[in-house]
């Protein structure tokens, strides 16, 4: 693991670039200063029972408040012996159906090009992992312009917050002084497009300098000098200027430089014009403080400060941009889209640029992208690069978030929905790190790092231990359904779904979705996040809206016990036991659910079959539920309790909406005009330009 700061952010962004589209994965985790805003006088994550649509607002005002300290990115190869298969770009008509097939070969070949020393043994159908962690400190520009989107972001610090990080060592003082700059998409590009057209007219102007220089000079309005003070400054100026040209000649002395007295513009100005018409040779630069710095050279020192100059530019077009270079490499690769090593953007110095490159047109394998419970890292990405305030609602958040990442595992997901291990209460990323890898010997000696910190709380370092949990979790969920339809490539190991995209139509061996959760990610709530169904999102573990019951009313002296006797030793029909969930909303309200369990010999068979035994088994645990709590008590399923909340929820929003036009209207003022979604969604789709 590597800090990243203002020092050696070229070098090490270079790096990741360098290595990044060969990852099978990348891994990501933030630390914020802040990651909960008070909502009036309610503290602490959403209510469980209320839909993501409903907290979402609630929830995006964190991402837009606060700011990320750290960016931790843990690029992972695997490392598996197979022969060298070259992928070429695919012609029109092979597109779609070998697509897949040469990405697959192409990340494998490159794969293996990272393989470790000698020494280690490989087993070439269980691969082991190497993995390069960079560890990004972040924080605004000071110079960033009044019209630029990131210079409105003050940084606000959480108290509770900067507490914690504290107690887990976070350096502020780095940060704050080392931190490495951010922009949003827009202005980046703007920065780069700035940037290349500087560098054109730079290399026109000196090509038609010479041939210019006198029509230029004879349109030009000369400034002309009447102060006897300014003429006697001028004259006394020159004199020195052509005593220092005389004493050494011109290239004979061994000081090539000369700074000018220091004056006035309208001096400055007056000797720029006299020098460049009489020594058209000579180069004349700011001094600071009011100087004019003369430089002699030969021709050979002409052209090597000018390649000095050039990566200067660059360097500072690069430190402008700064981690949108890192947050669009990894979009790129997420979504397939190359990364030009000749644009200026992604070219590792400025010799290495080409401005007339073409950057090829087709895509390659998709990276996945890997987090922990990452649905607030993600949205401080897309409000510090993409944009800094988010859509209003969920349904166009999601489609800005795939329009970015269209690839996302979440562990937290896999380890509490997708696996019959791991229980919700164990799956904090310490231990669950500490069940998957510490005590997981294969999983554990498969994993060749770098790694000199083990500091929690550390981004990079967390982002270490989410992609080590994820190789981890694939490997247990593979053992699982080994007896099922899940078959491992002798090539790819059992961790082919890394190397996968359910985008192409090439068969599968394993259903990505149904088996490691793609793009799924955990709420604090009932519900799971579905990046690929913009409209909605299902419950967890299973459950069904209309299978599960929303109790409220109780007595607060009703404890779990009270409702596991409730529901206990309850039975179909066939004699099948009843299985159940039981969620705390607060302390008179509470949600039963049934579920149907999954053993490590489950294949996933649900459908409609398992549809209709939950349905069955929600009526039965009804029934229980309305002979134990049938006097003061409400009794209602998730579906009734969700549309009651749709209902109240729009009647409140045109209530306030009828509201703010009458008082506008009362006191002269125009309806307040609001970009919709619409306008969010047609940006969200627009085609970004190529760097």
């Amino acid at each position: 693991m590597v800090n990243v700061t203002k020092e050696n952010f070229i070098e090490q962004s270079n790096d990741l670039i360098h290595h990044l589209q060969t990852a099978a994965f990348v891994a990501i985790d933030e630390e914020m200063t802040g990651i909960q805003v008070p909502n009036g006088s309610r503290r602490g994550p959403p209510r469980k029972d209320l839909p993501p649509k409903i907290t979402y607002p609630d929830l995006k005002r964190a991402p837009e408040r606060y700011s990320i300290i750290q960016l931790g990115v843990s690029l992972f190869h695997s490392n598996i012996v197979a022969s060298p298969v070259k992928a070429e770009a695919p012609s029109d008509d092979e597109e779609e159906e070998g697509q897949m097939e040469d990405d697959v070969a192409a990340a494998v070949a490159a794969a293996a090009k990272t393989l470790p020393s000698a020494n280690q043994a490989i087993d070439a159908t269980e691969p082991t992992w190497t993995v390069r962690s960079y560890n990004f400190y972040m924080f605004p520009s000071s110079s960033a312009r009044w019209d630029d989107a990131s210079a409105s972001r003050e940084v606000v610090l959480n108290p509770s917050s900067v507490a914690f990080l504290n107690e887990h060592n976070m350096s502020f003082d780095l940060w704050t002084k080392q931190g490495v700059n951010y922009v949003t998409g827009d202005r980046a590009e703007q920065i780069i497009a700035d940037y290349a057209i500087k560098h054109q007219e730079e290399q026109q102007q000196q090509q038609t300098k010479r041939s210019s220089q006198s029509v230029e000079q004879t349109l030009r309005r000369t400034v002309e000098l009447t102060r006897t003070d300014d003429v006697r400054f001028f004259a006394t100026t020159m004199a020195t200027l052509r005593e220092w040209l005389d004493n050494g000649g011109m290239f004979n002395q061994s000081t090539t430089t000369l700074l000018l007295p220091s004056c006035n513009a309208f001096l400055r100005r007056a000797l720029y014009e006299n020098i460049e018409r009489e020594y058209p040779d000579l180069i004349l630069e700011n001094g600071g403080g009011g100087h004019i710095r003369v430089l002699r050279l030969s021709e050979l020192e002409k052209a090597e400060r000018k390649v000095k100059l050039q990566r200067e530019a660059w360097s500072k077009m690069i430190l402008n941009v700064g981690m949108w270079r890192v947050f669009e490499a990894l979009s790129r690769a997420c979504r397939g889209a190359p990364l030009s090593m000749q644009s200026p953007l992604f070219a590792p110095s400025f010799d290495t640029v080409d401005f007339d490159a073409v950057e090829p047109a087709w895509q390659g394998r998709r990276v996945p992208l890997v987090v922990h419970n990452g649905f607030m890292d993600i949205l401080f990405l897309m409000t510090h690069f993409a944009s800094p305030t988010l859509p209003d609602s969920l349904t166009v958040c999601k489609e800005m978030i795939t329009s970015y990442f269209p690839v996302v595992y979440d562990t937290k997901v896999i380890s509490t929905e997708h696996t019959a291990v791991w229980t919700n209460e164990q799956t904090n990323l310490s231990n669950l790190y500490n069940g998957v890898v510490r005590e997981n010997p294969s999983v554990l000696k498969s994993i060749i790092t770098r790694e000199d910190s083990q500091q929690e709380h550390e981004a990079a370092y967390d982002a270490f231990m989410t992609g080590s949990i994820y190789i981890g979790l694939c490997k247990h969920i593979v053992r699982e359904r080994s007896e099922g339809a899940m078959n491992s490539n002798p090539i790819l190991g059992d961790m082919m779904h890394l190397q996968g995209d359910s985008e192409y139509p090439l068969a599968l061996a394993c259903d990505q979705r149904e088996y490691f959760g793609r793009n799924k990610i955990f709420q604090m709530s009932m519900f799971t996040l579905d990046l690929q169904n913009s409209l909605a999102d299902a419950l967890k573990r299973g459950m069904i809206s209309s299978a599960a019951y929303h109790v409220s009313g109780i007595d607060p002296s009703v404890a779990t016990r009270d409702i596991v006797r409730c529901c206990s030793d309850l039975s179909d029909a066939s004699g099948r036991k009843v299985e159940f969930n039981i969620v705390w909303v607060d302390d008179t309200t509470f949600i039963v659910a049934a579920v149907v369990r999954r053993d490590a010999s489950s294949n996933g068979s649900t459908g409609n079959d398992a549809a209709a035994l939950l349905q069955d088994h929600g009526n039965i645990i009804k029934q229980a539920l309305q002979t134990r709590f049938s006097k003061q008590e409400k009794v209602v399923s998730l579906d009734e309790h969700f549309h009651a909340l749709e209902t109240a929820n729009d009647e409140q929003l045109g209530w306030i909406g009828w509201t703010i036009d009458k008082v506008s209207s009362m006191l002269g003022f125009p309806a307040k005009r609001k970009a919709d979604d619409v306008d969010v969604a047609a940006r969200v789709g627009k085609r970004r330009r190529n760097n």
